[in-house]
């Protein structure tokens, strides 16, 4: 019963965890290209 529950309340939270992961990935992409852009000039 609590082992259904908790894959239950388990997967939107691996969801959202993957969401946050690939959010923080783009945004160290583009920081990493905006400090790029600032030392080329």
């Amino acid at each position: 019963m609590l082992g259904l529950e908790y894959n239950q309340w388990r997967k939107p939270a691996n969801e959202v965890l993957e969401q946050q992961v690939k959010r923080v990935a783009t945004f160290k992409k583009q920081l990493k290209e905006f400090d790029n852009t600032i030392f080329q000039k």
